[in-house]
């Protein structure tokens, strides 16, 4: 099986926890999600399993905005790319969820770009 790592084309940067996603799904509204990374392709979640039961492959996030004033505050969709952590038969712990961006606006991934440059060098 091929590792999602030698997949990505797009270069990760880390995060803390004062970055959040705000995001729908089916109608539910999720705020204040931690990121635990950012690329300008997409960003990863870190929820827990009972949050995170509507999250599987395919899966569209609506209307996501990044929850941090150093951030582009622009709406984008994103489609969930992969689950992981989720274990049968338990509901415990944290679940880690890859986003990929759905035609992101081109200034949204430009200023992405920028945050993320800025930071790699720091």
């Amino acid at each position: 099986m091929e590792n999602p790592e030698d997949r990505r084309s797009h270069a990760r940067l880390s995060l803390d926890d004062r970055f959040t996603l705000r995001f729908q799904v089916e109608g539910q509204v999720y705020r204040g999600v931690p990121m635990t990374n950012l690329s300008i392709g997409g960003l990863g979640l870190k929820m827990e399993h009972r949050t995170a039961i509507r999250m599987h492959n395919g899966v569209i996030l609506k209307g996501m905005v990044l929850e941090h004033p150093a951030l582009p505050q622009t709406k984008v969709d994103g489609e969930v790319r992969h689950v992981m952590g989720r274990h049968m038969g338990n509901m415990e712990g944290p679940v880690l969820v890859g986003v990929q961006f759905l035609n992101p606006p081109e200034n949204f991934t430009k200023l992405l770009e920028a945050f993320i440059d800025r930071r790699a060098r720091s």
